[in-house]
């Protein structure tokens, strides 16, 4: 069905969208060096849009706040994820 469809590519940009704010904002906490606060936003960016088509960008944002956290295995988990 063509408009489930086109209702389906609206819900996916909606919620790439949503995530790429998220991601944003942890970029802004990330260059400030508030890595609980980034690591938080890029929770959010994975749980809106956990397979979306930015969603590898997401999860190695949350590696790179991970590992600034001294969070090894969870950063390595995003690695194997992203």
């Amino acid at each position: 069905n063509a408009e489930e469809t086109e209702e389906d590519i609206d819900i996916i940009a909606e919620q790439t969208r949503r995530a790429d704010d998220h991601k944003d904002r942890g970029n802004e906490h990330m260059s400030k060096k508030e890595y609980e606060l980034a690591l938080h936003q890029y929770n959010e960016a994975v749980h809106v849009s956990p397979a979306g088509p930015n969603s590898h960008v997401y999860y190695s944002n949350r590696a790179a706040a991970h590992c600034y956290l001294a969070r090894y295995e969870s950063a390595s988990d995003d690695c194997r994820t992203s």
